[in-house]
C-alpha cells in the first residue's frame, strides 16, 4: 500500500496536487455520455462558466475562466484547452494557518512554484519575510510531489520553459513577478 503525502497540509493554500485537485460530478444525461471523466486542466475560475454554459446562459462579460462543457459533451474545439494552469496564495503567513505566499504555473506534466515568503505589506497577511525558494516537480516521475528538482541541471530547460510559462499567466491575468523573483528569459 503506497500513502500519500499530504505536505503537511490539509486544505486548499498550498499548490500541490493534494490541495489544487477538487472532484467535480456533473449530471446533465440529455447531453453528458454517463462515466465520462474530463482529463484537462481546469481551475475553480472555469466552474461558473461551464455551468452557465450548460444551461444555456451566457456569461457576463466581466467573468474569467472557460466553459469546458464543450470539452465534456465532446463538441469543444481541443485547441482552446490551456496547456497549463497558473496559481497564487497571497495570504502569507497570516498567524493562523502559517502558509507561505507562493504562485505557480502547472502543465500536464511538470509543476514550478516559487515560494516568494512575503505578504507584501497586505491586509491579512503576516510581517515575516523569507528569501524566496523554488520547486520544481515531474509529476509523471514523482506524483507524491516528494522530490524537489528546482536545482537538478537535467531540469534545467523544463525549469526555463515553465519559467516562461509562468510569467506570460501572470501577465494574462494582470498579475506581477514578486521583486526577490528572477526574471526569465525566453527559451
Amino acid at each position: 500500500m503506497t500513502t500519500r503525502r499530504d505536505h503537511g497540509w490539509f486544505d486548499k493554500r498550498y499548490m500541490y496536487e493534494e490541495s489544487i485537485r477538487m472532484p467535480f460530478v456533473l449530471s446533465y444525461p440529455r447531453r453528458l455520455p454517463a462515466g465520462g471523466v474530463h482529463a484537462g486542466i481546469v481551475t475553480n475560475v472555469d466552474l461558473a462558466r461551464t455551468v452557465l454554459e450548460a444551461a444555456d446562459v451566457p456569461p457576463h462579460p466581466g467573468m474569467q475562466g472557460r466553459s469546458f462543457f464543450g470539452d465534456l459533451a465532446g463538441d469543444g474545439d481541443p485547441g482552446d484547452a490551456p496547456e497549463g494552469l497558473y496559481y497564487r496564495y497571497w495570504e502569507h503567513d497570516d498567524g493562523n494557518h502559517h502558509a507561505a505566499a507562493h504562485y505557480g504555473y502547472r502543465d500536464a506534466r511538470y509543476k514550478l512554484i516559487y515560494f516568494y515568503n512575503d505578504g507584501l505589506g497586505l491586509p491579512g497577511t503576516g510581517p515575516g519575510r523569507y528569501p524566496g525558494e523554488w520547486e520544481l516537480y515531474d509529476l509523471e516521475r514523482d506524483p507524491d510531489e516528494l522530490r524537489n528538482v528546482a536545482g537538478d541541471p537535467g531540469y534545467a530547460d523544463v525549469r526555463a520553459r515553465l519559467e516562461v510559462a509562468l510569467a506570460e499567466a501572470q501577465a494574462a491575468v494582470g498579475d506581477e513577478p514578486h521583486p526577490s523573483q528572477p526574471v526569465p528569459h525566453p527559451v
